[in-house]
């Protein structure tokens, strides 16, 4: 016996996503989200809290391309809380929400060749009403690919500072102590 599986479209810019009706715990009004995060929860591609029960969830927004974005953009109404497995709940902005089990002919493929990224986090290609088209993807492959975002800009940003603080290692102090001793300095041992 199949399975039959609901989805739910979510929108935003150009793209359609649809996930399992079951993966989404909630749907938010936007004015809901707090978009005031520290600088690391930004760096890590957080823009924003959302309250639902007595916890706290971050919230990310994405661009049809997938990038991850540290605002939110002025179109989106709905903050959509999805859940990963057991405790993992994050909530992704969005335009708006349809639920797709009203549709009798949903059209799954697997994503073709030329569009496949090991990265990504879209599996399937969906088509409906004869000709419209969305991408599919799951609450923990999408988690999955917030996370892996997240810890590679954290590093590159550790790997940045950790350069910068051993280059002034190098550099060898000019001390100055009158100013008879300021005539005799090279004038190239002040450029850095």
């Amino acid at each position: 016996m199949a399975i039959i599986e609901f989805y739910v479209m979510l929108t935003f810019d150009n793209m359609k996503l649809l996930v399992k009706q079951k993966e989404i715990r909630v749907v938010e009004v936007i004015e809901d989200v707090e978009t005031s995060v520290k600088t690391e929860e930004s760096l890590a591609g957080i823009m924003g809290w959302i309250s639902h029960g007595e916890q706290q969830f971050p919230v990310f927004s994405l661009s049809d391309e997938l990038e991850i974005l540290d605002y939110l953009p002025a179109k989106r109404a709905l903050c959509v809380l999805l859940e990963a497995g057991v405790d993992a709940i994050f909530g992704v902005t969005c335009e708006e929400v349809v639920s797709l089990d009203h549709l009798p002919h949903l059209l799954v493929y697997p994503m073709p060749d030329a569009m496949f990224s090991v990265h990504s986090p879209l599996h399937h290609l969906a088509i409906y009403q004869e000709k419209e088209i969305a991408c599919i993807t799951d609450s923990e492959s999408l988690l999955g690919y917030l996370s892996a975002y997240a810890e590679a800009h954290m590093a590159e940003i550790e790997e940045h500072e950790d350069r910068f603080e051993h280059q002034d290692d190098d550099i060898e102090p000019v001390i100055v102590t009158d100013n008879e001793d300021k005539a005799d300095i090279d004038a190239s041992a002040l450029i850095v």
